[in-house]
């Protein structure tokens, strides 16, 4: 018989294939190494303050505590009081005050109703889940449109509560 000789070819794939993945470790060692990297190198980044922000929770909500630092309670529900009703009025503004004179201009929020709260000077109302609001923001107040009585009575403010008129009851006619 004849002796042929075969000789084996070496298989080096998998040598290769180990090499990509030590390059791709690296690699993703390297991204992952540069990111930590510059998140502890960054300069901080001042933040340029656009509203007043509340330095300290807003206590009780009277008419009194929100015209003494109006700004700390933009923004807050849950105003309820027993309030009177003072004059002028506009086609949606009147005046409230409390017992001790204190004068807060509010907004009724003009929604569909079947029977329509008629407010006059002189009644006394029980106001439940009023807002208060930066008088220069009129434009998302809801229902139709501020008259102009209205808007120049609330741009001399430097608070408005907004009601709804399910929030409102006449305790005492005038």
């Amino acid at each position: 018989m004849a002796e042929i000789p075969v000789t084996h070819k070496s298989n080096k794939s998998w040598l290769w294939l180990l090499l990509v993945l030590l390059l791709l470790a690296l690699l993703i060692w390297w991204l992952l190494a540069d990111d930590d990297e510059a998140i502890e190198t960054t300069e901080p980044v001042a933040i340029e303050q656009t509203e007043p922000m509340m330095t300290e929770p807003a206590g009780v909500m009277t008419i009194a505590a929100i015209l003494e630092n109006p700004q700390t309670y933009y923004g807050r529900d849950g105003f309820t009081a027993e309030v009177g009703v003072d004059g002028p009025l506009t086609d949606r503004g009147f005046w409230i005050t409390d017992d001790a004179g204190n004068r807060m201009f509010a907004l009724v929020i003009d929604e569909p109703r079947e029977v329509p709260i008629d407010i006059n000077p002189g009644q006394r109302l029980r106001i439940t889940g009023g807002t208060v609001r930066n008088p220069s923001d009129t434009n998302d107040i809801p229902g139709v449109p501020l008259d102009d009585d209205t808007i120049r009575t609330m741009q001399d403010q430097q608070a408005v509560l907004v009601v709804n008129e399910d929030n409102i009851e006449i305790l005492e006619a005038a």
